[in-house]
């Protein structure tokens, strides 16, 4: 099976800083909820699928914009408890983009 990824940019005022994601993510609620939770308090991110299709904003370690109920309902089952510290936060599985990649690279 096909792992199914989100595309995650850097956002101001809920607008994407940049035509190229930060990191893409796996797309389930569970992985998406561990993002949120381990975010930077600073920084705001807009997801969106492999189409392009909104799905999401944060605000620091905060959801913010998630116009889908279901997904906003099945995201908040695990983002709340992570949050309050009732549920174990997992590492996030990600992937980076190349581009971030090569910068890594030349950063050592």
């Amino acid at each position: 099976m096909k792992k199914e990824y989100l595309n995650v940019y850097e956002c101001r005022f809920r607008q994407p800083i940049s035509d190229f994601p930060v990191v893409r993510i796996e797309a389930d609620p569970k992985n998406i909820a561990a993002f949120i939770v381990m975010a930077d308090y600073e920084k705001d991110y807009a997801l969106y699928d492999q189409d392009g299709r909104f799905l999401l904003t944060t605000m620091g370690k905060y959801a913010d914009r998630i116009p889908d109920e279901n997904l906003r309902k099945d995201i908040l089952e695990y983002l709340i408890p992570m949050q309050m510290g009732e549920e174990k936060i997992p590492k996030v599985r990600y992937v980076l983009e190349n581009r971030k990649k090569k910068e890594m690279l030349r950063e050592r």
